[in-house]
């Protein structure tokens, strides 16, 4: 159901915004998940192996502060 959902929106907002399926959109949705994406798979493996990792939100929150 959440999978019909996703389809229903992506479909609905590219109705609204017709620019919505460029490539560029593509990029820049994907350029702005990457970091997300990384931090997701880095917490699953933790989770599957067993372990309990509270530290990532902390470390991702030091980075950006860092790189600002």
């Amino acid at each position: 159901m959440p999978v019909i959902a996703l389809v229903a929106l992506v479909v609905a907002i590219g109705i609204v915004r017709p620019d919505f399926f460029h490539v560029s959109t593509l990029l820049i949705m994907i350029s702005d998940t990457a970091t997300l994406y990384l931090l997701a798979v880095g917490v699953t493996f933790v989770i599957m192996l067993g372990g309990i990792d509270l530290s990532v939100q902390s470390i991702a929150s030091l980075a950006s502060v860092v790189l600002a």
